[in-house]
């Protein structure tokens, strides 16, 4: 049991510290200019983010999407911020920028939840730190001084209210939302497990299916909860949906996560799932989304294999194939410059240290520039040797200049 308790706590503490990093807010390119109050039925494909650190895509690599990205529309908003509560989002929506971005959506896209069951928890471990220990030290000392059982309902009790909170919260937010705009699809994504992992990866950890079993039921239990408060907006309201994320990673936690790396956060891979779960709820187009292309195409063969057939269809649905490449244009954008050298160099640098790299086929054509089917210094500099004359120096020069230039 003393066992079973350390993990469960450990399990909420890793995932409490990660959620509980400075706020950050991180905001998607945007194509619409905030001061104009633009009509909903102009921008049919115009995405508002909101949330927590699951919305920022916190933890992701470099050049890794995070599902607001491989979404199928670029023009969206962001106010997603590292840590939000669910207290935290109904005071952003009092916001009148907020409000704003909130009446111009026709799809407004929620992560919400995880921080008012992790953040407690937190706040209960560290009103019974000592000086000089760890959080795992101090997790342990607990178990061993009180007793398992005393310490596992001593954190109950710590979550009830803010469970129950946390319920009314979610249905204040439905009900703003809905009031600021009635017309927008609402879409709350239910909270996932990442500690559902094969029984392998439990028991050379040492411990047992039976007590990892408890441990996974009862995170299930507490975030169902909350799962079920925002299932009963959709059925209170007709303009609110639920993209049942939590299904999604079902027994799969752990490969759509980076929980075996310390992060609870999900990897580029469940950003995609994500992503194509929210698409399947609003009933977007299929084939729609470069973005999970990208993600698709720079998965590691080691994971792919490993994904159930059900989640690869799903995300191939949504799968869109990007257009063809124009050398030197390594992201696609409609221009050449710094970006696209500094890409091709970390491709290279990645590569050369024995890392998967960055960037899908698409870029790597792009990034390409002598043709020899491998991306190198000599490409990077490329690039920004052509950004530098064409751009900076303002002199016409093509790409063959470029690669019999000598200096």
């Amino acid at each position: 049991m003393k066992k079973l308790v350390s993990a469960v706590l450990s399990g909420m503490m890793l995932c409490a510290a990660a959620a509980s990093v400075p706020t950050v807010t991180v905001s998607a390119e945007e194509q619409i200019p905030t001061d104009t109050l633009i009509p909903m039925e102009q921008v049919p494909n115009y995405y508002l983010i909101l949330g927590d650190s699951i919305s920022t895509g916190y933890g992701l690599e470099y050049h890794s999407l995070s599902y607001a990205k491989q979404l199928n529309s670029p023009v969206m908003k962001s106010w997603a911020s590292d840590g939000t509560t669910t207290a935290q989002l109904l005071e952003t929506l009092n916001d009148d920028s907020v409000k704003v971005d909130i009446k111009r959506s026709s799809n407004i896209i929620i992560s919400i939840g995880g921080n008012d069951l992790l953040q407690p928890v937190l706040a209960y471990v560290e009103g019974n730190r000592q000086e000089g220990e760890s959080l795992l030290q101090t997790l342990k000392r607990l178990a061993s001084s009180k007793g398992a059982d005393v310490v596992l309902g001593e954190v109950t009790k710590a979550l009830r209210a803010p469970k129950n909170q946390a319920k009314a919260n979610i249905a204040a937010i439905a009900a703003t939302l809905t009031e600021l705009n009635p017309n927008a699809k609402i879409v709350f994504q239910t909270l996932y497990n990442p500690f559902e992992v094969p029984e392998s990866m439990v028991t050379e950890r040492g411990f047992s299916m039976k007590d990892f079993n408890l441990l996974t039921n009862y995170i299930n239990g507490n975030e169902g909860i909350l799962n079920e408060a925002m299932k009963a907006q959709e059925e209170a309201y007709e303009n609110v949906l639920v993209a049942d994320v939590g299904a999604a990673f079902a027994g799969t936690g752990w490969l759509y996560t980076r929980v075996l790396d310390s992060d609870v956060h999900p990897s580029a891979l469940g950003h995609a799932l994500i992503a194509a779960t929210v698409m399947k709820t609003i009933g977007a187009a299929a084939n729609s989304s470069v973005g999970i292309y990208h993600t698709l195409d720079t998965t590691p063969d080691s994971v792919f294999t490993q994904v159930p057939e059900d989640d690869m269809a799903l995300m191939c649905r949504y799968e869109k194939v990007p257009a063809a490449y124009a050398l030197g244009d390594v992201n696609g954008d409609g221009k050449v410059n710094a970006v696209d050298s500094r890409l091709a160099l970390v491709e290279y640098t990645y590569g050369f240290i024995g890392l998967d790299g960055v960037l899908d086929s698409t870029e790597k054509a792009a990034a390409d520039i002598n043709k020899d089917e491998k991306i190198a210094l000599f490409d990077s500099h490329a690039i920004l040797k052509y950004y530098t004359y064409l751009v900076l120096a303002k002199e016409e020069i093509t790409w063959d200049e470029i690669l019999t230039k000598k200096k």
